[in-house]
């Protein structure tokens, strides 16, 4: 199988890595697609890649993997949506644009509302996959005991929370903190 990992932002790298990953084990080929203006963040440039739209064309891939909202409809191969964000009010979420054959939701609420498109328009499927990006604090949880002990105790805590805010100007919280 070939497959294209479509990163069109940075925060992409880290929900398809887990994706590039199992196609690794499985033995199938995958091209990363970056915009130009990330290849100077891109963490995986010993792996296939490439900046040019044309070279997906000419690659002629069976799937597209998308973290995106939207993937190029010239572009040969099943076309899939990964969920990226856990904001369900954000605007444009549950927007269908028309570009995708396979949206891979995050959760209950999300394939619910996903569904309900599908029973509409009745041109994709929906599945609930979870969040791979989210993979690796239950695949590496014990990876920083130690340094979870210290923070622990330095602060005479019990429990160390997850503070995650969103990068979305108008939903951000992270200025205030």
């Amino acid at each position: 199988m070939k497959v294209i990992l479509f990163c069109q932002n940075a925060y992409a790298f880290g929900i398809l890595n887990p994706i590039k990953n199992l196609l690794i084990e499985k033995g199938d080929d995958f091209l990363w697609y970056i915009d130009s203006k990330l290849t100077q963040k891109f963490p995986y440039k010993t792996d296939n890649y490439t900046t040019r739209i044309v070279d997906l064309q000419l690659y002629k891939s069976d799937i597209i993997f998308s973290p995106g909202n939207e993937v190029p409809y010239y572009i040969q191969g099943v076309k899939v949506q990964i969920f990226h964000g856990l904001a369900g009010e954000k605007k444009g979420h549950f927007k269908i644009r028309h570009y995708f054959d396979l949206y891979l939701t995050q959760g209950p609420y999300f394939t619910k509302k996903f569904l309900e498109f599908k029973r509409k328009y009745k041109n994709f499927e929906v599945v609930e996959t979870g969040w791979p990006k989210l993979d690796i604090y239950y695949s590496e949880k014990n990876k920083y005991d130690t340094e979870k002990s210290k923070l622990l105790k330095s602060y005479n805590a019990k429990k160390i929370i997850l503070y995650a805010p969103t990068f979305s100007p108008s939903l951000t919280s992270a200025p205030f903190w």
